[in-house]
């Protein structure tokens, strides 16, 4: 089961917290995590999400979402709050992409895994609509 505790580096809104409590309840649904895990989300902008980037992942510009996890029972996702805007999915899309990646999930090694991932996220999204 993932816990998740909110952090904003940004003001703005992005998700109600009754839509992030059905997000997270549909990805303990079919996930099914064998380990509880507590998550930080922490929202930052641009400029702190391409310093993350480059100094982690050697890759020297923005990106969406990143998601480092610290053990069994640690994670964090950290989430540019620029890129939320540009995506159809918005934060909710965000949030989910990167509790994949946390629980195992990957899209950058090969297109099944990818489109495995893909098939997930979009199914955790539209759960119960």
């Amino acid at each position: 089961m993932i816990k998740a505790v909110l952090f904003k580096e940004v003001t703005a809104p992005l998700i109600t917290e009754k839509k992030q409590k059905k997000v997270l309840e549909n990805f303990n649904k079919l996930i099914k995590a064998k380990e509880t895990m507590g998550v930080n989300v922490v929202i930052i902008n641009p400029q702190k999400m391409r310093e993350i980037n480059k100094r982690y992942r050697q890759r020297d510009k923005v990106t969406d979402v990143l998601s480092f996890r610290y053990g069994p029972e640690t994670g964090e996702v950290y989430i540019c709050y620029d890129e939320v805007r540009k995506t159809a999915g918005g934060f909710a899309e965000l949030l989910v992409h990167g509790l994949l990646h946390l629980v195992g999930y990957d899209h950058e090694t090969n297109k099944k895994d990818a489109a495995k991932m893909f098939n997930k996220q979009q199914l955790i999204l539209n759960y119960g609509n």
